[in-house]
């Protein structure tokens, strides 16, 4: 039996047990039911997901189009970052990633 907080009348302390069933019943449905309406169309997501690949790459871009006209030790300086980046960013997805994976801690 499947209750409604609508069929309930609280008026002692015996009925608020069915109510708070009643409520948790309704809270499950409805969550339920805006988890399968909360996905986006195959065609936003396909948008969004292009519009943000060609915006990080044309960034890519426009940041190598810069370092032709930065000095010489500038340079050096802004590669050692990327390359920083680049190492922390792969030692981050190995430790954080990669290893509970492979260790089955997931």
């Amino acid at each position: 039996m499947v209750l409604n907080s609508t069929d309930i009348e609280v008026t002692d302390d015996s009925n608020l047990d069915l109510l708070c069933k009643a409520w948790q019943n309704n809270k499950d449905e409805i969550i339920a039911q805006n988890a399968l309406n909360a996905r986006p169309s195959a065609l936003l997501v396909w948008v969004l997901g292009l519009s943000v690949v060609t915006f990080i790459t044309l960034s890519a871009v426009v940041g190598i189009a810069l370092m032709r006209f930065v000095q010489k030790s500038t340079y050096s300086r802004f590669i050692t970052f990327f390359v920083a980046v680049g190492v922390g960013s792969l030692s981050g997805s190995a430790v954080f990633h990669l290893l509970p994976q492979a260790y089955g801690l997931l």
